[in-house]
């Protein structure tokens, strides 16, 4: 069977007795980096909080700024929104810090235009590697015109990596990490890319306001734009003093592949939601602030994937059409100027940081610093990166050094490493030797938030074969069962998605969807499946002996199940305001909303974020799914942090165990966050259309629920029945939610409020609400706000119960490319 690290987790403790030492997290076989001591380390729950520090910092920085993201919107805001002239666009931003010499590098995913073939989105990164070049050039000829002098200024070069797994499906695959640099000094890694609609609040507001979201950052993948521009808008496109608007169209395959030959270009999209009858789509996700030793860490991350792609590009490009094509763009720009190129297309060496005046900043990443905090940088890297990184390493070892030599000389280090810096036929894979360390370690209680969760769960119950191989559930699923044996309290909470990103019918959402509900519940060898083997074995006393027929599964209910796993999903609400334009058709609305349209959407969980016993944090890029842990798949960036500050507390039941503070806040921050406690009462902005949030802040957590007790009983059984009741309030309002009686999961997609101006199934807003509340708006948002509490709504794990997926092979998808890109099932 698959899967290194499968063991029977063990139970520690004995009766009567509680945890007085928290376990082994760190990674010690990790191929990349150590733990590094003496960190600081702030940890951003919302976006809006993530990103107006990020633009602090680049404001202030020195010498050169690394960004890498897997999608990056160059127009984003990043803090100042509604001001006059919009000062915070990341393209501003950077485009000022240039001007005093600072030195931007941009490492993107490129997607090569696949989305409408693969059912993979288009992370727009040729459109905002353009916008940059163009601004560079721009700044440099006005400075020259100036009389001043270009050398002192900074430069901006944007790198698209092409997948590199190493896999003839290598298409499907993509360099995920998500974060930057700050003169060597500061990194920030996370789930969030600087890319649109991550800007979010405490309030996950479902009402677009447009004084702070311009055309795009008005998102919804479940949606189709519901109007063109504006005037208003249409000038705010527009570029000014060399410095572009904000994006009017986002590219498409055709636009895509009809830049670099293959293909025609229909014309540019110019439209957008429509405030009015579409809501957005809430963001929920994490980004860490790391400053000490271990930034070191996050910079040989990006020196090693950068250098490896300045030299050799891909090795993935020679049977495809859309590789080669995109290589053909790599470097379009016309570099005119000796000192501009003086910095342009190089290697990042430490003659290049010493000659821009950056090499003193870095710091040693073998002294510790002055924090409480011990961080360890871990990555999902293929073999076939490795090697690239490792190739360079060795021919040119001015070009990637070795592991901390850079400050501290280690000459014998040094040798070896390049005696050794050789393919050994191993990717990196110590995110899920993290995961799998912290899990059995976990003492009493595992938090996971994660955008997806796919894991082997043996035969669908359609029979098809598990598509994954990767054993993070069943790790977690033999924890419970020693929990269940050594009759020990334990507890996971899983909060996802309400369903993948993605109109459901498409290539990907549905078959992600069920793969995750089998995971979780009707695979063979779910997570629900394997606790009620424990629970049915120590009935019986058979500890461990799977020697019943699955039928006897039925003899243990869901409810015993849920005292030791609770599944969540997120949703908000909200109403806007109706405006009938000039010349809008009478017969575009069945009924007279004077009122107003209320609206409701999933709170998208993007989060990849784990805390085991409030002990130790794993947070980054990496899903809880093959193309992000088995080292194949994509290139992946997080960190394992762990407080050198400490105490022994009750987490609930009598339990003790080792808390640590950083891991403990964060926790306690977001359920905060979830319960509505953090609710902003007052408005940050007017808005037009409507209610920005129509929730109250809540002082106190709901009756029986103890945030500092997530172990106990009756917190656990308060947060499932609030959860529940949520869930059943949006159902009662609302016709489309997903929930258990939907057989399929297309159900919850036929009276969605899309929207489309010519969408003749879902153009009229009153399908998407219980009959009984169509003209009475107000009276329905009345009701959500007084039974709803939080955001928390319980997950339908019966939902989709007749969808039946195509019974196919994992594989079958890497065998032929464009056979692969119509058979992915699992994203």
């Amino acid at each position: 069977m698959p899967g290194t690290y499968h063991q029977k987790a063990h139970v520690p403790l004995a009766d009567g007795t509680h945890a007085v030492s928290s376990g082994q997290y760190w990674v010690a076989t990790s191929g990349f980096a150590m733990p590094r001591h003496g960190n600081k380390v702030q940890a951003f729950t919302c976006g809006r909080d993530y990103l107006a520090d990020l633009a602090n910092e680049m404001r202030k920085a020195k010498k050169f700024i690394f960004i890498f993201d897997w999608q990056l919107d160059y127009d984003v805001e990043l803090d100042q929104r509604g001001v006059e002239g919009h000062p915070g666009r990341l393209s501003e931003i950077l485009g000022e810090v240039m001007k005093r010499g600072v030195h931007v590098r941009v490492l993107l995913y490129d997607s090569v235009g696949t989305g409408a073939k693969a059912g993979t989105p288009d992370t727009h990164e040729e459109d905002s590697r353009s916008k940059f070049m163009q601004m560079q050039d721009a700044i440099h000829k006005s400075v020259k015109r100036d009389g001043g002098y270009e050398y002192a200024l900074g430069t901006l070069e944007v790198l698209l990596e092409n997948p590199s797994s190493g896999r003839d499906a290598a298409i499907l695959f993509s360099h995920h990490q998500k974060g930057a640099l700050i003169d060597g000094q500061i990194a920030y890694l996370g789930g969030m890319d600087i890319a649109y609609t991550r800007w979010d609040t405490p309030n996950f507001d479902v009402i677009i306001d447009r004084k702070i979201r311009i055309i795009h950052d008005a998102y919804n993948q479940m949606a189709n734009p519901g109007r063109p521009l504006t005037d208003r808008e249409i000038q705010l496109t527009q570029s000014h003093d060399g410095r572009p608007g904000f994006r009017r169209y986002v590219w498409n395959l055709e636009e895509y592949t009809e830049a670099i030959g293959l293909g025609q270009k229909l014309g540019p999209s110019t439209n957008t939601l429509d405030e009015r009858f579409q809501p957005r789509q809430p963001w929920q996700d994490s980004q860490v602030r790391i400053e000490g030793p271990a930034v070191f860490d996050v910079f040989k991350n990006f020196v090693r994937r950068w250098n490896s792609f300045i030299d050799a590009n891909t090795t993935n490009r020679k049977k495809n059409l859309l590789l080669e094509g995109a290589n053909k763009l790599a470097h379009i720009w016309d570099k005119t100027s000796k000192a501009v190129s003086q910095y342009m297309d190089k290697p990042l060496t430490q003659e290049w940081f010493k000659s821009i005046g950056g090499y003193d900043l870095l710091v040693d990443p073998l002294i510790p610093g002055p924090g409480t905090i011990g961080v360890q940088i871990l990555r999902t890297c293929s073999n076939n990166q490795v090697t690239l990184e490792k190739t360079l390493f060795k021919t040119k070892p001015n070009w990637i050094d070795t592991l901390d030599d850079w400050k501290s000389k280690n000459p014998v280090l040094r040798e070896v490493l390049i005696k050794n810096a050789r393919p050994n036929g191993r990717p990196h894979i110590s995110i899920l030797e993290a995961m799998v360390n912290c899990i059995r370690s976990a003492q009493a209680c595992i938090y996971i938030e994660n955008q997806f969760f796919t894991s082997h769960c043996g035969k669908s119950r359609h029979g098809v074969d598990s598509l994954s191989f990767n054993w993070v559930m069943k790790e977690i699923a033999q924890r419970v069962q020693a929990a269940i044996y050594g009759g020990k309290p334990f507890h996971v909470y899983l909060v996802l998605p309400v369903h993948p990103e993605g109109q459901l019918g498409s290539v990907s959402p549905e078959p992600t969807q069920y793969w995750i509900l089998q995971t979780i519940k009707h695979g063979e060898e779910s997570l629900y499946n394997l606790i009620k083997r424990a629970i049915l074995y120590k009935r019986k006393g058979m500890r461990g002996r799977e020697t019943d027929k699955p039928d006897d599964l039925d003899k243990v209910s869901d409810i015993e199940v849920q005292e030791y796993v609770t599944v969540l999903n997120m949703r908000n609400f909200g109403m806007s305001t109706y405006h009938k334009e000039p010349g809008e058709p009478a017969q575009r609305l069945k009924n007279d909303f004077s009122t107003g349209f209320l609206l409701t959407e999933q709170i998208y969980v993007h989060n990849k974020l784990m805390i085991v016993d409030d002990a130790a944090v794993i947070v980054g890029s990496a899903n809880i799914n093959d193309r992000s842990l088995q080292g194949d798949g994509d290139t992946e960036l997080s960190a394992l942090i762990v407080d050198e500050t400490h105490q022994e507390r009750d987490i609930g039941e009598g339990v003790k165990v080792i808390t640590r503070d950083f891991a403990r806040d964060l926790r306690i921050r977001l359920w905060k966050k979830h319960l509505g406690m953090q609710v902003e009462e007052k408005e940050y902005a007017q808005v037009k259309q409507g209610q920005l949030s129509p929730r109250k802040k809540e002082a106190h957590p709901p009756a029986g629920i103890d945030l500092e007790k997530p172990l106990a009983k009756s917190t656990i059984k308060a947060i499932q029945q609030l959860a529940r009741e949520n869930a059943k309030a949006y159902e009662e309002i609302f016709n489309f939610t997903p929930r258990n009686s939907q057989g399929r999961f297309i159900e919850a997609n036929k009276m969605y409020p899309s929207y489309g101006r010519n969408d003749a199934v879902n153009g009229d807003p009153t399908s998407t609400i219980n009959p009984r509340y169509v003209t009475r708006a107000e009276e329905a948002q009345e009701y959500l706000k007084k039974k709803v509490k939080g955001f928390w709504i319980e997950a339908p794990l019966d939902w989709g119960h007749d969808y039946v997926p195509m019974g196919l092979k994992k594989e079958n998808m890497a065998e032929k490319e464009w056979d692969g890109v119509k058979k992915v099932l699992i994203r």
